[in-house]
């Protein structure tokens, strides 16, 4: 629980950075539920997402962004996880708990190509694998404010 803050570095595939602005708030609803606000940027610029995190099971989360979609996270170790799909890019996403606050991290990617999938002739099966080009890394560490 807690408000924390920080910067939000993103690169892509053409090597574009650029910064933003980035605060994460978590504060408990009820035994199961947490209010999970995050911030991007400022001023005018200013995007608020207010969000619920909802414990589901030992380890197991949902985050719900209030409008119908429903985000599956796990808790693994100091790390929660989420693996998401949106209009054909995956998303990858990383918040981990540290003694100064949080880090965050992002990779999208993209279906590439597939390969495998074939039988020697030696009867070896050689099974298909799905290759993903990763277009975008965004991270931050985000220092504990309250």
């Amino acid at each position: 629980m807690g408000q924390y803050a920080g910067e939000l570095s993103s690169i892509n595939i053409q090597g574009e950075e650029s910064t933003y602005a980035m605060e994460l708030i978590i504060e408990v609803e009820n035994d199961s539920a947490y209010a999970f606000t995050i911030i991007y940027g400022k001023d005018s610029l200013k995007q608020v997402r207010a969000y619920t995190l909802r414990q589901i099971g030992e380890n197991r989360f949902m985050l719900d962004e209030n409008n119908g979609i429903f985000l599956n996270m796990n808790l693994i170790g100091d790390r929660l996880f989420s693996v998401f799909e949106v209009e054909g890019n995956f998303l990858h996403l990383c918040y981990r708990k540290t003694k100064k606050g949080i880090d965050f991290e992002l990779t999208s990617s993209r279906k590439a190509e597939i390969s495998g999938g074939i039988t020697h002739e030696d009867g070896e099966a050689i099974p298909a694998v799905q290759s993903y080009s990763v277009l975008a890394y965004q991270s931050a560490h985000l220092n504990r404010k309250k």
